[in-house]
């Protein structure tokens, strides 16, 4: 009962706080300037920003497939493409990015019966895309020249959590407790997926270029809005350095699914390179936006598989043609 009502009070403060940054930020918009914006808007760079998105979650569905086979569990990847944006949906319309997690832990486990292995899976894809955002960070701050700023320390940090996290996840866990006997062995069988893991260590290293494409193609789908604002000003390497930062404080759980928080660092960062709040905060809610439109895609997947079983179903021969 504590446990349910320290939630609801959390997704209640998460909504307070989004909603108040939006509304403070919304004071520092002039409405005039962005009735211009919106009329001068370049529908062209937006089309291809779409292009970007879908890219980007080809390139996700391939990550998540080359983990789960370096543990030794080749699915289907047409059948990963769809649990991947479902999950996606439930990010963007549900008050938690741990809903989509969720989502995919249970999938996998549908097929493999196996929840640890399902866990493991995804964890060490969150890791990987992590690592994604510190490499592709990093290298745009070596090549603005923006080493020495307190933004590099931000990536440095990352990658730093990035490799105790898996660090962790190729170790074994133990749990002598009694009281938490179920939790020791939850987390022992993770700890055998770290088993998994470490045999088929070539297959992560090769695993580790696809969030460095990852993170590209959403630093190329942000570059797309400025240009489709023509934000001429603002170079490729600019959107390398600044992107990964609004990717790293939008994952900070204090608002709902970064909202307000990744506006503000919208805000924060386009202002020093002259770019009005009205448009930083345009291009943040725009970003957005086409990602929940794009997301839509994964509602109709789950209400498909709600009215026919379909995706459970191609899961199982998926599953059963590649053992």
């Amino acid at each position: 009962m504590y446990c349910i009502q320290w939630k609801q009070y959390k997704t209640l403060f998460k909504a307070i706080i989004s909603l108040g940054l939006l509304i403070w930020l919304g004071y520092s918009i002039q409405w005039r300037e962005l009735g211009q914006i919106l009329l001068d808007v370049k529908l062209y760079w937006l089309m291809t920003a779409l292009g970007w998105i879908i890219l980007s979650m080809i390139i996700s569905t391939c990550k998540w497939q080359v983990v789960l086979k370096a543990q030794s569990l080749n699915l289907d990847w047409v059948e990963l493409w769809k649990a991947y944006w479902a999950g996606i949906f439930m990010n963007n319309f549900l008050p938690s990015s741990i809903g989509g997690d969720a989502l995919r832990i249970y999938r996998v486990n549908e097929i493999t019966g196996n929840v640890s292995a399902a866990t493991a899976s995804v964890l060490m894809e969150r890791v990987l895309a992590i690592s994604g955002i510190a490499l592709v960070g990093m290298l745009g701050a070596i090549v603005t020249g923006k080493t020495r700023d307190g933004i590099w320390l931000l990536f440095i940090v990352l990658l730093l959590i990035t490799i105790i996290l898996t660090a962790l996840l190729l170790s074994r866990y133990s749990c002598k407790w009694p009281r938490a006997r179920r939790l020791g062995q939850f987390l022992e069988g993770i700890g055998d997926q770290g088993k998994n893991f470490r045999a088929n260590w070539p297959k992560l290293g090769v695993v580790e270029v696809l969030p460095l494409l990852f993170q590209i193609t959403v630093v190329a789908v942000n570059y797309n809005i400025f240009l489709a604002f023509n934000l001429s000003g603002l170079g490729w390497w600019d959107a390398c350095y600044l992107i990964p930062v609004t990717s790293a404080v939008a994952m900070i759980p204090v608002s709902i699914n970064g909202y307000g928080v990744r506006e503000g660092a919208y805000v924060a960062l386009l202002a020093g390179y002259q770019v009005s709040p009205t448009v930083a905060f345009s291009s943040s809610l725009l970003f957005a936006f086409m990602v929940s439109l794009c997301s839509l895609y994964g509602g109709i997947i789950i209400l498909r598989h709600n009215k026919q079983g379909d995706i459970n179903n191609g899961y199982q021969k998926g599953f059963a043609n590649s053992r």
